[in-house]
């Protein structure tokens, strides 16, 4: 038995058309796959906000709990740059003695 995989999806053969599937295969249709998904992702988040809701939970334990659920709801970890993490002076100092920082010298 055949099956035909879209993405990650395995669709059995006796469900599409090959024209249906090639359909499936479009840079549109892919981008509305991919909507979506978002939408339904966006959809259980919410659910899931308002059922912690409706238990009584205060905000901030629902926002708690909203995080630990979902990812993608966490503020990504910021990477301090190097203007951040070395004093100014320093940075100066490196400049006078011909370091170059945050670019790479060719040598020829």
């Amino acid at each position: 038995m055949k099956t035909n995989e879209i993405g990650r999806i395995r669709i059995h053969p006796d469900i599409l058309t090959e024209e249906e599937l090639a359909e499936l295969r479009t840079p549109e249709a892919r981008l509305m796959a991919v909507k979506n998904v978002e939408k339904s992702r966006d959809f259980q988040i919410e659910s899931y906000r308002q059922y912690l809701i409706a238990q009584g939970l205060p905000n901030n334990q629902v926002r708690k709990e909203l995080l630990e659920m979902f990812e993608e709801l966490r503020e990504p970890e910021k990477n301090p740059s190097l203007s951040e993490t070395v004093a100014p002076h320093e940075i100066l100092e490196a400049e006078k003695r011909g370091e170059v920082r945050g670019s790479i010298k060719m040598l020829m």
